[in-house]
Order: structure tokens, then C-alpha cells, then sequence
């Protein structure tokens, strides 16, 4: 099977390659930019997983919108994840910007969100979210990963930026999403 993926962003498509590493996954040479005007993550996943299946005949189209959700900031960043600092921030304009807004709280329960939408022919077939809990660390740790990573601290204490590539595949909210997908593939497609 083959599904094109709507990204540019490079760390998704290494993750999402490696975990759905027995599909043929395809991107966009050029990837038109969708405005993301829903409300949820499932709806800006919908928005752009339906369009740009309209440009590719007869094949599967999958999107996602992720992003970090607060529990003390009333959601936020959410749906705002990638533009929360300002609309052309920066992964370190945004972590900045969040661990300044968390300085003062207490609570620091957040959840990366990932919801994937598979779209053919202009419709949405079906959708799959994936959830990972933790909390905001005060310090920016670790090396690897990408967003918000070095700032969500999980219950081992190491953040995100502290797990290899394979650990955090293995335990990832998009990971969890996308194992939904590959099973709702494999049963029904």
C-alpha cells in the first residue's frame, strides 16, 4: 500500500517512516500550505488529509495535527502548539515562551496529542488519536527530539529529549496513533 504524507516537517516523516516501515510512504514535492482554521486537532487533520487527497488519485492520504496541551494554562498551546510564541516561532521560541508562561505554576500536568486522518478522494475514511502524559519540566534537557521535547518530562524522570529515536517510537503519542492506523489498514484495506 501506498500513503502520501502531508508534512515538512522532516523529523515527522523519520518517525513516521520508521514506524510504518512496511508501507511505501510517499511526500509531496510540493506541499501546499493548508490554513489550519478548525477547532480540534481532528479537524485540522481532516482539512488537510481531505485536500491534498484530492491530488493524488486513487491513493491514501494521511495528516495529523499534534501539538502539547496544558492542563494549569487551560489547554494551551494546543492547536497552537507550533505557532505559540508567534506565527513563524521557532521550536525554542515556543519552549521559551511556554516555560516562561508555566514559571510561576504549580500544576504542570500537560499530554502530547497526535490525531492522524486518512483521507482518498477528497473524504475522510477515519481518524486516530494517540496520547502521551507528563508533565513540564523548568529547564530545557536532553538532546534529541524535536518541539517540545525538551520540556516534557515523563514519569522517569528523563525528558522527552533524553530518549533515543527507538525509545520514543515506542512510546509516543504519534506512535500510538499511528499503530491505530496501521491496524485499521490492515483490517480493512
Amino acid at each position: 500500500m501506498r500513503l502520501y504524507l502531508s508534512t515538512k516537517n522532516k523529523h515527522k516523516i523519520m518517525e513516521i517512516s520508521s514506524i510504518l516501515s512496511d508501507t511505501e510512504i510517499l511526500t509531496f514535492d510540493k506541499l501546499p500550505d493548508i490554513e489550519e482554521t478548525g477547532t480540534t486537532f481532528q479537524e485540522n487533520s481532516e482539512l488537510k488529509s481531505k485536500y491534498l487527497s484530492t491530488l493524488v488519485q486513487d491513493d491514501y492520504v494521511i495528516a495529523d495535527d499534534s501539538g502539547i496541551v496544558c492542563e494549569a494554562l487551560n489547554g494551551k498551546p494546543g492547536i497552537f502548539s507550533a505557532r505559540y510564541a508567534h506565527k513563524n516561532a521557532t521550536d525554542k521560541d515556543n519552549i521559551i515562551q511556554l516555560l516562561d508562561d508555566m514559571k510561576d505554576v504549580v500544576n504542570r500536568k500537560a499530554y502530547f496529542i497526535c490525531n492522524i486522518s486518512l483521507a482518498k478522494n477528497g473524504v475522510a475514511i477515519a481518524n486516530f488519536e494517540g496520547r502521551l502524559n507528563g508533565i513540564i519540566s523548568y529547564d530545557i534537557i536532553g538532546e534529541h527530539g524535536f518541539g517540545y521535547d525538551p520540556i516534557f518530562m515523563l514519569v522517569d524522570g528523563r525528558t522527552l529529549a533524553e530518549y533515543s529515536s527507538d525509545e520514543k517510537n515506542s512510546i509516543s503519542h504519534r506512535m500510538t496513533a499511528l499503530y491505530k492506523l496501521k491496524k485499521f489498514i490492515t483490517d480493512n484495506i
